[in-house]
């Protein structure tokens, strides 16, 4: 054999080799790529007050539908319908400025929670891990920091039951220690250890506005629970996203007035919601600041109404600004109700943001894209619908229900 012909296999190995290593090499680069570019995007945010974050609460495309199925049929957001139209939603969200919402995901647990026969919570639907998915990649995608909101008040609320579905009754959540251990260990702990570390959930919050479950000295009704209850229910749960998570955990207090019952519960982030027809003042007073509540974690506003007399969204981020607070959120995007008014909401965001950040042209333009609200699926300008003429009181705010039946704070159809 000659000496050329010795000699090609060698090349053709090394020549292989090269090749390979090319590949690798390239392989290598494109996931630093991506990985450089994914941190670069997307830091988690800190509530440390360094930077304010004014936004907007999006509080579902369909009431307790956007994560998991029921007998209704399946509208979470993995469905390609209900992607498009969220994400169309978290695309106006970012071209107003948005960079920060509240999205409640089981509501009064009428979907995404499997139960055994006596109402023990066994697991999640096939659905929910994929509607959450897509929720997070939506979010991402918009670089939209979303806070997850596990349940509302209306998950104690005297049960009923519409064409197979059973809405609220969960009381026994809260009191059998058997059933809540079930509820964090078969619910909430895969949630937290699928998405405990993404930078795009801004904070897990456990509960909207507990106080109305709550047993407080207004008009107590027979399903509502004794505070120490609630307490209980909530530390656990904290508890559960401290050994799960590495994001924040908050609840979202019906008022000011309330975050004395959430001190000791081992909250990452205090939050209150403020409506002046529930304070009896426009905007709330520096005794309700970071400050003068003596706080000893972040504070955030988590709801104010976007339509209501006398106040602006803009004046409530000036408001929450100088009272220490580590930002606001507008009510609201979606819901319907007479204290929403997504348009008026969005509009200031990032004039105000651009103003108070000092960094002229680096928040996205916005063109004031058109809106459509509630579950019409049509596009239409939000209205500038007045406050009704009855404003709720405390006692009234989880409305009795017969069939259909209106939620007055939030306008959430049963």
């Amino acid at each position: 054999m000659s000496f050329m012909e010795n000699q090609i296999p060698s090349a053709r190995r090394k020549l292989t080799l090269l090749r390979r290593l090319v590949s690798m090499l390239l392989v290598i680069g494109a996931f630093l790529l991506q990985v450089s570019d994914r941190a670069a995007i997307l830091q988690p945010i800190s509530f440390d007050g360094s930077k304010f974050m004014p936004g907007i609460n999006y509080p579902w495309n369909h009431y307790g539908r956007d994560f998991g199925a029921n007998a209704w049929g399946h509208t979470g957001v993995s469905s390609a319908q209900e992607s498009a139209r969220v994400d169309s939603d978290f695309q106006i969200l970012s071209k107003h400025g948005v960079r920060l919402t509240r999205w409640f995901v089981f509501g009064d647990a009428r979907s995404g929670i499997l139960t055994a026969q006596d109402g023990t919570p066994i697991g999640l639907d096939e659905h929910v891990l994929n509607d959450l998915d897509a929720a997070v990649n939506i979010a991402r995608k918009h670089k939209v920091y979303v806070i997850f909101v596990l349940f509302d008040f209306l998950l104690i609320e005297k049960s009923s039951v519409k064409d197979g579905v059973t809405m609220g009754g969960r009381r026994d959540w809260i009191l059998d220690a058997r059933k809540r251990k079930a509820l964090i260990e078969n619910v909430i702990t895969p949630l937290l250890k699928r998405y405990g570390s993404e930078p795009i959930v801004a904070a897990w919050e456990v509960m909207n506005e507990p106080e109305w479950a709550m047993r407080l000295g207004f008009k107590n009704k027979a399903h509502q629970v004794k505070i120490a209850e609630m307490q209980n229910f909530v530390k656990e749960i904290v508890e559960a996203i401290h050994i799960n998570s590495d994001r924040p955990a908050t609840l979202g207090s019906a008022s000011p007035r309330y975050i004395q019952y959430w001190r000791n519960v081992g909250l990452d982030l205090y939050q209150y919601h403020y409506y002046p027809r529930l304070e009896g003042r426009l905007y709330p007073s520096v005794a309700y600041s970071h400050t003068g509540l003596r706080l000893d974690k972040p504070l955030l506003l988590g709801e104010f109404p976007t339509d209501a007399p006398l106040t602006q969204p803009a004046d409530y981020f000036d408001n929450a600004l100088s009272n220490g607070c580590s930002g606001a959120l507008g009510w609201s995007m979606r819901a319907t109700d007479q204290y929403s008014n997504a348009q008026k909401g969005l509009s200031p965001i990032e004039a105000w943001s651009r103003k108070h950040s000092g960094k002229d042209g680096k928040t996205p333009g916005a063109s004031a894209p058109v809106i459509s609200p509630g579950d019409s699926g049509t596009s239409q300008n939000v209205p500038n619908t007045p406050d009704a003429p009855n404003a709720p009181k405390p006692a009234d705010l989880a409305a009795a229900r017969s069939g259909i039946v209106v939620e007055t704070a939030h306008g959430v159809e049963r």
